[in-house]
């Protein structure tokens, strides 16, 4: 068996804290579930609500790790958990005496089972999930994640992973948490008596619960593994200076074509990159000296400074140059062509360029069409609506704009041609932060 690489040791992590957090969350709901069996109703919501502080803490890494991990899902349980302890605390009150005699009882037939947890767990799931899927990226929770680990989805593979396996993971607790809510509440007004909890109540209650949450810590399971062997594939065909530490990376532009090569994992990269030790090593002049192993001598026209980002793995960086090479420029060497723009963007998505390159052109475009087409609170540069700005790769050394600022990034998210742009620009300025920077 071989020994994984520094850069599938990263992914193998990644996958786990997600698979953790899924069977964490889902394990305190079906634990509050078993424990409304063996314990009195009356202190469920304490227990519900002990549950929730727990999650909360795991999930503010105070006891599990919060550095590079996702841990949006064990938020939101952690607020389901807290609901549903104040509906049950509220049902309990009402289902005894109140001062002065009188009684509110909602459960008259049976004052030993004022509610079924899973009916009350349940549509709270559904509203507090699908309420925190909506806000996915663009929450204060996530804000400070990004702060905390300085990487963005789009510009950096964990971010990006962590963005999508959490609108999974939310996606898949709301759609459960619809369909048990659907069943259970169909039974309990077609079937249930409220006397006692007989064999089927059980089952719809709580074995049904408790039988899905075991099969979806399988299907979990097998789909990390999954993106384990396609991630891990993609990491073993990249750039040995990717894979391993920080690397210079320059894009040969040549007209509105960038120079491609294709790598041993068939996906396309840019065949200019080194590795380096320190990020002083990557100045205009190394920029330009690893371009002119690719291209004919005396034809770069240009060089630009891009970025510095994060690498694949935490304490690695990134710096990116673009380099500009004269139409007259002799052909690309033997493995590499020019492949025209809209090309290239076919090929990321259909996920045919390397992690890295689909991080530089999803940063460049986003950054640059938010820059020529928003202020940087969001407003409209031209009083068109639905206006989209041209975007040629070859201008790139003219446009004066920083990519280095991920602010941009929130003006792409939030400007006027978003929905309830001016009650979300409100109210970041009542929070005290009318422009949020992502990082």
């Amino acid at each position: 068996m071989t020994t994984p690489t520094p850069r599938q040791q990263v992914i193998i992590k990644a996958l786990h804290s997600l698979w953790r957090a899924w069977s964490l969350s889902l394990g305190v709901m079906a634990s509050l579930l078993v424990l409304a069996l063996l314990m009195s109703k009356t202190w469920l919501p304490a227990v519900a609500m002990a549950e929730s502080f727990g999650l909360l803490m795991a999930a503010r890494g105070r006891l599990l790790p919060r550095k590079f991990a996702c841990s949006l899902l064990l938020l939101a349980v952690a607020r389901i958990m807290a609901i549903t302890a104040v509906i049950m605390a509220v049902i309990n009150l009402l289902a005894v005496a109140q001062p002065g005699g009188i009684v509110i009882d909602i459960t008259p037939d049976n004052r030993e089972i004022p509610y079924i947890s899973g009916m009350i767990l349940f549509p709270v799931s559904a509203l507090v999930s699908g309420a925190m899927l909506v806000r996915v990226g663009r929450n204060r929770w996530c804000g400070n994640c990004r702060r905390l680990n300085d990487f963005y989805p789009g510009d950096n593979f964990l971010a990006t992973l962590y963005d999508r396996e959490a609108r999974y993971q939310l996606t898949s607790v709301a759609i459960l948490s619809t369909a048990l809510t659907a069943v259970q509440w169909w039974y309990y007004f077609s079937f249930y008596i409220n006397v006692n909890l007989n064999g089927p109540d059980h089952f719809f209650f709580t074995y049904m619960p408790l039988i899905i949450y075991a099969v979806s810590l399988g299907y979990m399971l097998l789909r990390y593994y999954n993106l384990y062997a396609i991630y891990s594939a993609d990491a073993a065909g990249e750039a040995s200076c990717a894979a391993t530490g920080s690397a210079l990376r320059v894009l040969i532009i040549s007209r509105d074509g960038i120079m491609l090569e294709r790598r041993a994992n068939g996906r396309y990269d840019t065949p200019a990159t080194m590795p380096i030790t320190t990020e002083a090593e990557a100045t205009e002049t190394a920029a330009r000296s690893l371009a002119q192993r690719y291209v004919a001598q005396g034809v770069i026209s240009a060089t630009r400074y891009l970025y510095r980002g994060n690498g694949f793995m935490p304490g690695t960086g990134y710096v990116h140059y673009a380099v500009f090479v004269d139409d007259t420029a002799a052909a690309p060497p033997e493995g590499c062509r020019r492949v025209a723009l809209e090309r290239i963007m076919r090929l990321m998505r259909q996920g045919e360029l390397s992690i890295d390159l689909m991080a530089e052109m999803s940063r460049i475009y986003t950054i640059t069409m938010a820059w020529k087409t928003y202020d940087k609170t969001g407003r409209r540069l031209y009083r068109i609506k639905r206006y989209v700005p041209t975007f040629h790769i070859a201008d790139l050394k003219d446009w004066a704009v920083d990519y280095d600022d991920l602010s941009w990034y929130q003006v792409a998210a939030n400007n006027e041609d978003c929905r309830f742009y001016r009650l979300r620009r409100l109210w970041h300025r009542l929070c005290g932060h009318s422009t949020p920077s992502p990082q």
